[in-house]
């Protein structure tokens, strides 16, 4: 019964445990953001790592996720420190389970901004995603938003609109907060699809 109930409640080891012949890459991307919750005058540059499928082409056009780590980690959390998950991604698009898509795992911290009050900016980051994450992911790599190529200093509000149906957002713990506050409550115009993973503080207004 316990093999059984194991079974059940735990990933495939196809999934994340075997190399897939078919292998994603892992990208390191830095763009410039602004201090959105202390000073929005201040640039800063920041880091984020995106996972490219195998095969990735820019004449296609791709599914996207932002995802988000939780509180005391940081952008690299998902992809590098945690290689077991591109494995995963990698198995999910070999064996058809999933199309092939983008994953872009940025952090909502921004240098040592409201380290007394870390949730003040899980609402500032609408503003780092919308303003300058989307824009410069989304104008070098394929998606449905199909601004690949132009200025990333521009407004793609139209674009980012009109291809909702093919973006996600999710986030672990303090970035599943940040999820809810930026996403879901500030940027439902962007977004179809959200995913939160333990956590809920916020409150019911």
């Amino acid at each position: 019964h316990q093999d059984v109930m194991r079974e059940i409640w735990s990933v495939p080891n196809k999934y994340d445990k075997v190399e897939c012949p078919e292998k994603g890459t892992v990208v390191e991307e830095t763009y410039l953001t602004y201090h959105y919750a202390t000073n929005k005058e201040e640039s800063i540059e920041k880091t984020c790592y995106v996972y490219l499928p195998y095969d990735y082409d820019n004449s296609k056009q791709y599914n996207i996720i932002y995802l988000l780590h939780g509180t005391g980690d940081d952008e690299k959390y998902w992809l590098v420190e945690n290689p077991y998950n591109v494995t995963m991604i990698d198995n999910l698009i070999y064996y058809g389970d999933i199309d092939p898509v983008i994953v872009v795992t940025p952090t909502w911290y921004v240098a040592n901004d409201c380290a007394d009050d870390l949730d003040q900016l899980t609402y500032s980051f609408k503003d780092e995603l919308r303003n300058d994450l989307m824009p410069y992911i989304e104008t070098k790599y394929s998606t449905y938003a199909g601004i690949i190529g132009r200025e990333n200093n521009q407004s793609f509000t139209e674009e980012f609109i009109a291809s909702r149906d093919y973006r996600a957002f999710c986030g672990l713990s303090r970035g599943a907060v940040t999820m809810y506050h930026s996403g879901l409550c500030n940027s439902l115009d962007y977004f179809s699809y959200f995913g939160a993973f333990s956590g809920s503080r916020t409150g019911k207004e």
